[in-house]
C-alpha cells in the first residue's frame, strides 16, 4: 500500500509541475501568428517542453501504477493533485486560497486515505 502512496504522491507531482509549465508557457505566449516562425517560437519554448517531459513521466508512471495496483484504489489518488495544484498557486503564483477551498482539499485527503484503508 505504501508503494502505491508513494507513487502516486510522484505521479501527481509531475502532473502537477506539467500543468505549471503549462501556466507559465501560455501566460507569456505571443498573440497567435500562422507562421513558421510563431510555430518554431512556439516549439524551442522551455516551458513547453519541461510541460511536455513532465506529463510524460508523469503518464509512465501512471502507466506502471495501472498495471501493479487496483484501479479502484490507484485511480482516487490523482485526486492528490488538487492539493499540489493549490499550494502550487500559492508558492508560484502567488494566488490567494481561501478557508473554503482548504476545507474542501483536506475532504480530498481524507477521502483519499478512508479510499486506501
Amino acid at each position: 500500500m505504501y508503494r502505491l502512496i508513494i507513487f502516486s504522491i510522484i505521479q501527481c507531482l509531475f502532473f502537477t509541475f506539467g500543468q505549471v509549465f503549462l501556466k507559465l508557457f501560455i501566460q507569456k505566449a505571443p498573440k497567435f501568428d500562422f507562421s513558421w516562425r510563431y510555430f518554431k517560437m512556439i516549439l524551442m519554448n522551455i516551458n513547453l517542453l519541461l510541460s511536455g517531459i513532465c506529463m510524460l513521466v508523469g503518464v509512465s508512471i501512471w502507466l506502471y501504477v495501472l498495471k501493479n495496483f487496483e484501479f479502484s484504489k490507484a485511480y482516487p489518488m490523482t485526486s492528490l493533485s488538487f492539493v499540489f495544484g493549490a499550494i502550487a498557486g500559492i508558492y508560484i503564483f502567488n494566488e490567494t486560497v481561501g478557508m473554503t477551498q482548504w476545507a474542501g482539499i483536506l475532504l480530498i485527503v481524507i477521502g483519499t486515505f478512508l479510499i486506501l484503508k
